[in-house]
């Protein structure tokens, strides 16, 4: 029986394929974009340390680096 993470980049970027942004939670859509940025990498504990520490996805964007780097796994790139 293979872990319920193998395959959930796959499935996140289905699921978007199908409903678009609709009914996401903000670390859901974060999650996705992070799975772009970075390869080979579970991202949903950093989408949600994201959420925890910024509380919205625009604080996210509107975030200084430096603060963003502070979360495992962001970094300058």
């Amino acid at each position: 029986m293979k872990p319920e993470y193998v395959g959930h980049r796959k499935r996140i970027k289905e699921k978007f394929d199908i409903t678009g942004l609709t009914g996401w939670h903000d670390y859901e859509i974060l999650e996705l974009v992070l799975s772009y940025c970075i390869p080979r990498r579970d991202t949903k504990p950093i989408a949600k340390e994201l959420i925890t520490r910024f509380k919205s996805f625009n604080n996210i964007l509107d975030a200084d680096r430096k603060k963003l780097e502070e979360i495992p796994g962001i970094s300058k790139h």
